[in-house]
Formats: structure tokens, C-alpha cells, sequence
């Protein structure tokens, strides 16, 4: 009769480890792989958010030369997809700038200033007032607190 010293095959290796040890080794194996699908989709969502950031100040160019209320609409459109996206994929901000004096969060403090400025270049183009300089300091303004999210 011959006997058998050690078992070769790899089923058979992972059928003798403790259990403890297979799922520890699973459980090593399914972090990795979350760590890499998330670190992949930190950077297609980061490389989303360049590109629409790209087409807000595109559209802000192009509402400075041409003040109508379709590019308004287009420009007002990209912000609120800016500011869905970053709300609901949530940046995190240190405390210390993340509250302001009536303890809200800066993120909706941002959203609501974004809006009025929106609004007022509303106001601005329906009642034909269009000085172009107070429309394209506003944009400037708007684009200045996207900018400033970022950093």
C-alpha cells in the first residue's frame, strides 16, 4: 500500500484550511477588490465632474456674449446637475468650514447663494436690463464658488 504524504491538488489545499482562515483570506480578497472598483469610480465620477465643470464655464462664456433666456436655461441646468452630483455623492468638509453661524452645513449655505445669483441674472435678463458687466460679475462670482469646491 502506498501512502499518501501531502495533498497536491489546489481544491483539495483549501478543503483542509480551517474555515476561520478560507473566509478571513475571502474577506482579504473582496476588500481589494471594493477598494479597486471604488478608487475606479472616485475617478470616472472626478473626470465626470471636470468635464461638466468644463461646460459650465463654456455656457457661462457663452451666456456673457449672448444674454437670452435659452442660455440661461442651458447654464442653470448644468449648475443644478453640478450641485446634485456633489451633494449627493458627498464631499466631505472639515468641520471648520463646513458650518456656518447658524450651524447649517457650507454645502447648502453654497447651493442657496448659487441659486439667488442664478435668479438675479433671471431677473436681470427678463426685465432687460442687460448690463453685460453685472451679468458676467455674477457668473465670475458663480464660477468662483464651483472653483472653490474643488479646492
Amino acid at each position: 500500500m502506498a501512502r499518501i504524504d501531502a495533498v497536491t491538488s489546489v481544491g483539495a489545499d483549501t478543503a483542509i484550511q480551517p474555515a476561520a482562515e478560507r473566509n478571513r483570506k475571502g474577506s482579504q480578497q473582496n476588500e481589494v477588490f471594493s477598494r479597486q472598483v471604488k478608487e475606479h469610480s472616485q475617478e470616472s465620477w472626478q473626470e465626470y465632474m471636470s468635464e461638466l465643470q468644463g461646460k459650465i464655464f463654456d455656457q457661462g462664456s457663452r451666456l456673457g456674449e449672448r444674454m437670452d433666456l435659452s442660455e440661461l436655461f442651458k447654464y442653470r441646468t448644468l449648475i443644478t446637475e453640478f450641485f446634485h452630483e456633489t451633494v449627493d455623492n458627498g464631499f466631505s468638509f472639515d468641520s471648520e468650514s463646513s458650518f456656518n453661524a447658524r450651524n447649517r452645513n457650507k454645502v447648502f449655505s453654497t447651493v442657496k447663494t448659487v441659486n439667488e445669483e442664478i435668479n438675479e441674472i433671471a431677473k436681470q435678463l427678463v426685465s432687460e436690463q442687460q448690463d453685460q458687466l453685472d451679468v458676467l460679475e455674477r457668473i465670475d462670482s458663480i464660477r468662483g464658488m464651483i472653483l472653490d469646491m474643488f479646492l
